[in-house]
């Protein structure tokens, strides 16, 4: 049709309201959110991965954790068989 002009749209992206009512009905969706915490949680791994607090962090945790030694135990005894 051809009525719609850019500066139309950038009225309602300037508009902070309007962009408040987008996410806000955005965040009632299920799949919304979900995409959104994978996506959040996919980049923050992948930072964690090649961070060396992160990793020293971790292991220091891991080893004083029975759940986590019961965990070895069983991959081991599973490595051995």
């Amino acid at each position: 049709m051809g009525l719609i002009e850019k500066a139309d749209i950038q009225e309602f992206l300037k508009d902070e309201k309007f962009i408040d009512e987008v996410v806000n009905k955005c965040l009632e969706g299920e799949t919304f959110v979900g995409g959104i915490a994978e996506d959040m949680a996919d980049k923050i791994a992948d930072e964690l991965e090649n961070d060396p607090k992160f990793k020293e962090k971790m292991l220091a945790i891991t080893k004083k954790d029975p759940y986590f030694k019961r965990k070895i135990l069983d991959k081991l005894v599973d490595e051995l068989n």
